[in-house]
């Protein structure tokens, strides 16, 4: 479960504070908490945006961070987008269910296309690659993940 109270502090800026709460019944360290929050700015139609997690499990401790930024066209629907990222990717569901992700690295670069399709829907894709630390065996080793992901969303 989680919280995140966003706010615009200036014109133009955009922030948010926020907390995340994750339990592992059958795991040893059950009990995850991340604090995040997030600073973004509009120049012309661009956006640049920093989102830091920190992650607490136990006595284990943790640092991420992604940048994104997004060129505009003239709808607010539709942008090129790029992502950058460094840490234990802590909202990725591949580690996430693991339960052991304070202890992985990962490194991971994304470029998206959204396109507004008309007033209620739009398509997005996203290209994608990681470079992540895996536990195998009680060995870490580190593997190339590719990622392909298209959306549609339709708005009510």
């Amino acid at each position: 479960m989680g919280i995140e109270y966003f706010f615009t502090p200036a014109d133009k800026w955009e922030t948010s504070l926020g907390v995340r709460y994750m339990n592992y019944p059958n795991a040893a360290n059950q009990d995850v908490f991340i604090f995040t929050g997030s600073v973004g700015n509009y120049v012309g139609n661009n956006w640049i945006s920093i989102r830091p997690f920190y992650v607490l499990q136990n006595d284990l401790q943790s640092l991420s961070v992604v940048l994104k930024y997004r060129l505009y066209g003239k709808s607010p629907m539709n942008f090129w987008g790029l992502e950058a990222g460094v840490g234990n990717s802590p909202d990725d569901i591949l580690t996430t269910s693991q339960s052991s992700f304070n202890e992985l690295m990962s490194y991971h670069i994304k470029v998206e296309k959204n396109l507004k399709l008309n007033r209620i829907s739009d398509f997005n894709i996203r290209l994608g690659y990681l470079y992540e630390q895996i536990n195998q065996n009680s060995t870490k080793l580190y593997r190339n993940r590719y990622m392909v992901e298209a959306g549609y969303k339709y708005r009510f």
